[in-house]
């Protein structure tokens, strides 16, 4: 039908965070931080559909910038479903797919 947003073709279940976006999420980003000696590691993600992709990565990218973490990256997963809560299955080897890693400069 005109004007409807395109559907991704799995069952995801979860819908695009961004408000009013309709679309259901198929990538999981995640921003991934390595320990320092003063430092934690500090994992940070996010669910996104394939039109706010960029807006996400942007975000996460932003955060880290701005906290000054030395060696950090944004991972782009390709998923069925989005981000799993506690209660649901494990991950399966084809439940996502690594897309791209982007190191963060400082």
């Amino acid at each position: 039908m005109p004007g409807e947003p395109a559907r991704f073709p799995f069952d995801a279940k979860q819908p695009c965070p961004v408000p009013e976006c309709r679309r259901l999420t198929c990538f999981h980003v995640r921003l991934e931080t390595a320990a320092d000696t003063d430092r934690r590691a500090v994992p940070r993600s996010d669910d996104s559909c394939g039109t706010h992709l960029a807006e996400t990565v942007e975000t996460l990218m932003r955060w880290a910038k701005e906290r000054k973490r030395y060696t950090s990256r944004v991972v782009i997963y390709a998923t069925t479903e989005g981000r799993r809560t506690s209660e649901s299955r494990p991950l399966g080897p084809f439940d996502r797919l690594a897309l791209s890693a982007i190191p963060v400069g400082r």
